[in-house]
């Protein structure tokens, strides 16, 4: 029984641990929504001498806004995107969750991107659509905003796919296990932590919870799919770090997402 139970031991440790990634997963989409909601919208509104209606994880009113008001939140995200991108490239392997954090910022704030140029083709209204009315583009905004959507989610789907190698396959028997480890409770995470966040507004609970889950859950359904079109890479097995349990990054997960649910959450101001 000891020998057992010291070679499970073994075994679990040898291998990435999940409530981290998924710890991971609820800061990376914390970051996202204020990256569009709060330094995207927020941040040009107060610029340009408006005045915050309303500031939530999903929702955002601005009196006195114009059209730049309403494409500042998708470039917040699209900054966000390529800022933590480029973070990831730059930090080195030895930081396997840190860089496991930017890979997933990246990730959730460009196909939040993504998947709302293709749901405002779809419906006619949001962000996207009011931006180019007010520009003059109206009439071609649905078929560049289809063509705009898929691009990026090719980009993206591309760069997730490519930076999830440089993890190794680890102690998994091939990459594509190891990114379905690391992606599929990141992911689960940062969809509960969007929708969680999303109950605490009073004035309609169901529909913000409806919008988070398409912001973050739906829109990022391709972090499901990466893992299943991966491959082994050569090379030795276990040449890359493991993210292995870290109580300070479950413990700051639980802090961000306190934070991010008594404001944004619950709507400010």
């Amino acid at each position: 029984m000891t020998a057992f139970a010291a070679a499970s031991g073994a075994v679990s440790a040898g291998r990435d641990d999940l409530p981290t990634a998924a710890a991971l997963g609820v800061i990376a989409a914390c970051c996202s929504a204020v990256a569009h909601e709060a330094l995207g919208h927020g941040s040009e509104c107060l610029a340009i001498g408006g005045r915050i209606a309303r500031l939530t994880n999903v929702y955002f009113d601005c009196v006195g806004r114009d059209a730049s008001t309403a494409i500042a939140g998708p470039a917040g995200n699209l900054a966000a995107g390529m800022a933590a991108a480029l973070l990831f490239s730059l930090t080195p392997a030895v930081r396997p969750r840190l860089k496991l954090l930017l890979l997933l910022v990246s990730a959730f704030s460009l196909f939040w991107e993504a998947g709302y140029m293709l749901y405002a083709a779809a419906k006619g209204e949001g962000d996207y659509v009011f931006f180019l009315q007010n520009i003059g583009a109206a009439a071609s905004s649905r078929p560049m905003l289809v063509a705009f959507g898929f691009a990026l989610y090719l980009v993206t789907v591309a760069w997730v796919a490519r930076g999830v190698r440089a993890f190794g396959p680890g102690a998994e028997p091939t990459l594509a296990a190891r990114a379905r480890r690391l992606l599929w409770p990141a992911w689960l995470g940062g969809a509960l932590a969007e929708i969680a966040a999303a109950a605490f507004y009073a004035p309609g609970r169901l529909e913000a919870m409806h919008q988070a889950a398409l912001e973050i859950g739906a829109a990022s359904i391709p972090l499901l799919v990466i893992p299943l079109r991966l491959w082994p890479l050569p090379g030795p097995r276990a040449s890359a770090p493991l993210a292995r349990r870290s109580a300070a990054w479950i413990a700051a997960a639980v802090v961000v997402f306190a934070v991010f649910a008594a404001t944004l959450g619950r709507g400010l101001p």
